[in-house]
């Protein structure tokens, strides 16, 4: 028998609610990095599509699953950074299971027609005629051409998983690397993955087919920085740039064999707008054929920073 504790956290699994939301990040094609600052349940983290399963983005301990990548490409750059709504369907562990709408676009709905998903099995919950059985209606096709991860045929599948080298691995070779992006004048397509601070990030780099761990170049956050700003200038680049396409520009391989680059994004380059809102640091060029230009207008950058006395500098 179930005791009273228990009896409310399973009628709150099952309550629907319906909000708005900023889509803040895309990991896997079910799920979703969301913001929500409703007055009901507000919450900034991981939900996941209600109804579908998609297939598994790899990582260096994980093998990643054949079309993971196509579906998640799918619709990342259409729901990235943009404003949608949603009704939490389900809860499981305490995880959020929702429909998401973007433009008024079912985003599971999307995937399910392409082949790039699959709908779940029938919860005991589910209501006839809604959401759920709109996306078996919807998959019928797809599964009948046998299309994405419908495919049985193991070379078909094989040719639609990406073969990825992870940083940490014995392929990773960053001065093979810093090479290889230097033979292209302008900078290389990525996506950034994953925020470590405001200075330190990782890449999926599309031409490489690697994912890399950069520094920012001639920036450097202090080990002594507030855990507070720490925390803020984290957030601050993933709010802008996380999981967003952007330019690569590797520069070099530092003393301790990481690599060190700039990010570009549509409004500019995002080193300035970090120094600018004091959430890391300049520091001495470590080369001396470094680009005096660029580096006056981190110094510039920097200035701003000094001047609003923000982040770092609130006790200047």
């Amino acid at each position: 028998m179930q005791s009273s504790k228990e009896l409310k956290a399973s009628k709150q699994a099952e309550q629907k609610y319906s909000g708005k939301g900023l889509v803040m990040g895309v990991i896997s094609a079910d799920s979703i990095v969301l913001k929500h600052s409703g007055k009901e349940d507000p919450f900034d983290g991981i939900v996941h599509l209600a109804f579908v399963q998609a297939p598994r983005i790899g990582s260096s301990q994980r093998v990643e699953e054949p079309y993971a990548f196509e579906a998640r490409e799918a619709i990342r750059e259409k729901i990235i950074g943009r404003k949608c709504s949603f009704t939490v369907q389900y809860q499981i562990n305490g995880r959020r299971y929702l429909t998401l709408k973007v433009d008024d676009e079912d985003v599971a709905s999307m995937l399910v027609s392409q082949g790039l998903a699959k709908p779940t099995d029938k919860r005991s919950s589910t209501e006839a005629g809604g959401p759920h059985e709109a996306l078996l209606k919807l998959s019928e096709e797809p599964k009948a051409k046998n299309l994405g991860v419908w495919s049985t045929e193991p070379k078909h599948l094989e040719k639609h998983t990406r073969q990825v080298v992870y940083f940490g691995e014995s392929d990773y070779m960053p001065a093979k690397l810093l090479a290889e992006a230097n033979k292209e004048e302008k900078p290389l397509a990525a996506i950034l993955e994953h925020v470590f601070s405001a200075s330190y990030v990782t890449l999926y780099v599309y031409r490489l087919q690697t994912v890399v761990k950069m520094s920012l170049l001639h920036l450097f956050t202090p080990q002594s920085t507030d855990k507070d700003i720490l925390e803020k200038g984290k957030a601050f680049l993933e709010k802008m740039l996380l999981h967003k396409t952007v330019g690569l520009k590797l520069a070099r391989v530092d003393e301790s064999g990481s690599l060190v680059g700039r990010i570009f994004f549509p409004a500019g380059e995002i080193a300035a707008e970090i120094l600018k809102s004091g959430y890391s640091k300049l520091s001495t060029p470590k080369d001396s054929n470094f680009d005096a230009a660029y580096y006056k207008e981190l110094k510039q950058a920097q200035m701003i920073g000094q001047t609003k006395r923000a982040g770092i500098w609130h006790d200047l």
